[in-house]
């Protein structure tokens, strides 16, 4: 039975697949499985994935560039697995890191999200947290110089936090919770859908 369903929404990333799931399914928990919807890409990035020849990777593809947010609903209506894994296809899993993330969700099981810190490749963190944005929060970071109000930021030490708003990138939910808030915004093609989810959350 599939426990953990990773969902990655693909358009021409013949430069990034590679690596992405050389790295996943290299660190994958037991029990799960990769979802890819591919946006009708036309380089050579469906034939990158085939030659993995993994059971655990399953290729959905498209005739047409979906967009982000419909890819990843669709994703997430093929997924068999209690909890949703959304990931970006540039990222590369470090060590046991989506176990970690799986356990951290499990054991705050009131938590609706949970998000990583993401790494950059410099050994740098992202700014990839935010609140969620307001009027007030574009004046008190413009016009009061208070930080964080607005604009991304970099969470602060290695315990956990409560957030308002995290990059698409790399978030997990359960999949009946994503159901209920309704999935991401199709409204929306490309960016801000994360932000959009993050709201109806809250």
């Amino acid at each position: 039975m599939i426990n953990l369903s990773i969902i990655t929404v693909i358009f021409n990333n013949e430069s990034s697949i590679k690596k992405y799931l050389q790295s996943l399914t290299k660190n994958l928990p037991e029990r799960s499985e990769v979802i890819l919807i591919d946006n009708a890409s036309t380089d050579k990035t469906v034939e990158i994935i085939h030659s993995f020849n993994d059971k655990r990777i399953k290729l959905y593809g498209q005739s047409k560039n979906l967009g982000f947010s419909k890819g990843c609903n669709l994703g997430a209506k093929y997924a068999q697995g209690k909890y949703l894994l959304f990931l970006n296809s540039d990222i590369q899993i470090i060590d046991d890191g989506i176990k970690k993330l799986l356990e951290a969700k499990i054991e705050n099981f009131k938590v609706a999200l949970v998000a990583p810190k993401l790494i950059l490749t410099n050994g740098h963190v992202q700014a990839s947290i935010r609140k969620l944005p307001t009027l007030r929060g574009v004046f008190e970071e413009y016009f009061l110089g208070k930080k964080n109000s607005y604009q991304e930021y970099i969470p602060s030490g290695n315990e956990s936090q409560v957030i308002e708003c995290a990059y698409g990138a790399a978030m997990l939910l359960e999949k009946s919770f994503f159901e209920k808030v309704g999935g991401f915004d199709e409204r929306y093609f490309l960016y801000y859908e994360d932000i959009e989810l993050c709201r109806k959350i809250k």
